[in-house]
């Protein structure tokens, strides 16, 4: 029990939660990635609101590339509204919340009758393996640690119904379990665990009857239904958001062979953790003697396990987590281009590891020197762990280092080479970025999002009528690419097509009433012509944007001096020449300025 020596506890727990912090440490000094980093936070307009009124509704009906997940949605608006966009901030939170996992497994396994010293061990086991990498210093997997958190907070609390049977504790765990597929929806198979944990450690289905067991399912019955409703929600937003590939490009029966193989890769990842990736490249088609190999691996591990199931049902136990909690996203269900990802370890490889910690357990119960050799074995797994993560914690520093790391070896998915080209252009070289993005396009002709790239490389490069070209081409491809319109609306207007980029701006409007770019745009593109409008559409857009909006402001300024309205447009042009000032934009706030004194 936890309480049997609270202070030895608290001490475990804390030099857990320093280990993980002092491992972690670097993080605090990476960047935002553009590898989904944008689209959770950076240039998700939603999250970048804060806690404004009313960040609750658009929290539940925010979909995160392709993912509804209001809790993750919420825990990410609180950190702009705390520390706005530094970046090592969101990081730290994320560390934050590894750690409190770790010491929360810690606890959970004393719960269950681990001494603490194992269980410690195994919360080191966990927290530092270079598997959790991508889940900590990637602030978009957020949802990982967020979930897991809950997940744990569920088991425990449901540890404790089992023994004291109040209805309090079992409304606990079903509100953390709630809150957890509300984080990540990958928890849906929760309900399982729960009977995994009445088998053994809990020893609840009283010999095996098949009257226990239907008493266990049944007392269940909200956590299976919650899984089945999330499961329905997850399928639905994944197949909106276009992320669910179709049987026609990955049969079911190569679904299926990926399946067996990533179960062994995982092992493997797990054994010996190198040649991590951050994108592994679904290749299509599995030679027939690897999926032979899998399958037969997994048959004798799977026999294995239930033949030690009444001596050492712990094995069973972890074996039967570890399947089942990857099942989500193991493969059958095809979500994406890559086929495996070390994130996916998080929760599913503690079956595993807390088998390993129990069966060393009783190998050091059988004298000093077994009690020797299991510490001595411990501790040097754990060196390796940490030196592991120490070497490989780099990779994630920023999106040049994660592009290079995912084109290793020239196998890297197209999408690390978009990455690498938006580096490019981060870093001023954009000759280099406009012909890596031209080259990406050349590859994935059907490509919108490939096609949107370049367009908007060219758009920033001043090269419009090909930007125009480009672009148009991506609208064609993909018609609900609303970036790409609004930014051919921009080239459009460059070259003094403003009828026909109105269009583009106003069929954004229609599709995202939330669309604060369209709204900027539109009201530039009849700011002389329809100053009123104008006018209305720059205060929607400015309505939509967390903070000042320069292109609002441009728009106000022009329609108010076309109205007469001199004072007034030259407080907004003094505006703006202090937010492009503030922005880093002195030439610009130069011309606002100019614009500002004509006004006189």
């Amino acid at each position: 029990m936890i309480g049997a020596s609270l202070p030895k506890m608290f001490a475990a727990a804390l030099a857990v939660a320093v280990t993980v912090a002092v491992l972690y440490r670097p993080v605090g000094h990476f960047a935002f990635l553009e590898f989904d980093d944008d689209l959770y936070v950076t240039d998700n307009l939603a999250v970048l609101r804060g806690f404004e009124p009313g960040v609750v509704e658009r929290a539940w009906r925010t979909n995160l590339v392709g993912n509804w997940q209001p809790v993750t949605f919420l825990s990410h608006a609180l950190d702009v509204a705390l520390f706005g966009l530094e970046a090592g901030r969101h990081h730290w939170v994320n560390v934050i919340w590894h750690a409190t996992n770790a010491v929360l497994l810690l606890a959970l396994a004393r719960l269950l009758g681990l001494p603490l010293w194992p269980a410690a061990f195994l919360a080191l086991l966990f927290a530092l393996h270079p598997l959790r990498i991508e889940s900590v210093a990637w602030v978009a997997e957020r949802k990982d640690v967020l979930s897991t958190f809950f997940f744990l907070l569920t088991l425990m609390a449901y540890s404790l119904w089992t023994r004291r049977k109040s209805a309090w504790l079992y409304g606990a765990a079903l509100a953390c379990f709630v809150l957890g597929l509300m984080s990540k929806v990958m928890l849906v198979t929760l309900p399982f665990v729960l009977l995994l944990l009445d088998w053994w450690p809990l020893r609840r289905a009283e010999g095996n009857r098949a009257g226990a067991w239907a008493r266990l399912v049944g007392e269940k019955w909200p956590f299976f239904l919650l899984s089945a409703v999330f499961c329905v929600v997850a399928v639905a937003a994944q197949q909106q958001a276009g992320a669910v590939r179709n049987l026609e490009e990955v049969s079911p029966g190569v679904r299926l062979q990926t399946a067996l193989v990533a179960y062994v890769a995982y092992l493997g990842k797990s054994l010996w953790p190198v040649d991590l990736s951050p994108f592994y490249v679904h290749p299509q088609a599995w030679p027939a003697w690897q999926v032979v190999v899998a399958s037969a691996i997994l048959v004798a591990l799977t026999a294995a396990a239930w033949r030690q199931r009444r001596q050492r049902p712990w094995w069973l136990i972890g074996w039967l987590w570890y399947l089942g909690t990857l099942v989500p996203v193991i493969g059958i269900l095809q979500i994406g281009d890559q086929w495996m990802a070390d994130r996916y370890t998080y929760l599913p490889m503690i079956g595993p590891l807390a088998a390993v910690v129990v069966q060393g357990w009783q190998f050091a119960k059988g004298g000093r020197a077994g009690a020797i050799l299991t510490a001595a074995a411990g501790g040097l797994a754990i060196a390796m762990l940490a030196a592991a993560t120490h070497r490989h914690l780099p990779v994630w520093r920023d999106t040049a280092s994660l592009s290079a790391a995912g084109m290793q070896g020239g196998k890297g998915h197209w999408s690390m080479r978009t990455n690498q080209a938006i580096a490019m252009a981060q870093a001023g070289r954009m000759p280099e970025a406009i012909a890596a993005f031209d080259a990406i396009w050349r590859d994935h002709p059907r490509d919108a999002e490939s096609a949107s790239n370049l367009g908007f490389a060219l758009l920033s490069t001043g090269q419009m009528p090909r930007a125009v070209e480009v672009l148009g081409e991506a609208v064609v491809l993909d018609p609900h690419n609303h970036a790409a319109r609004v930014n051919l609306g921009q080239a459009l207007l460059a070259t003094g097509q403003s009828g026909r980029a109105l269009e583009q701006f106003e069929a954004v409007m229609a599709a995202d009433p939330q669309d604060p770019a369209a709204y900027s745009y539109a009201a530039l593109a009849t700011a002389t012509t329809a100053p009123e409008r104008a006018l209305a559409w720059a205060e929607r857009a400015q309505a939509l944007t967390p903070g000042p909006n320069l292109r609002a402001l441009e728009a106000r300024g022009t329609a108010l001096a076309v109205l007469g309205r001199q004072d007034q447009a030259a407080a907004v042009w003094r505006e703006a020449a202090a937010t492009a000032r503030q922005a880093g934009q002195p030439q610009v706030a130069a011309q606002f300025e100019q614009k500002a004194a004509s006004m006189r």
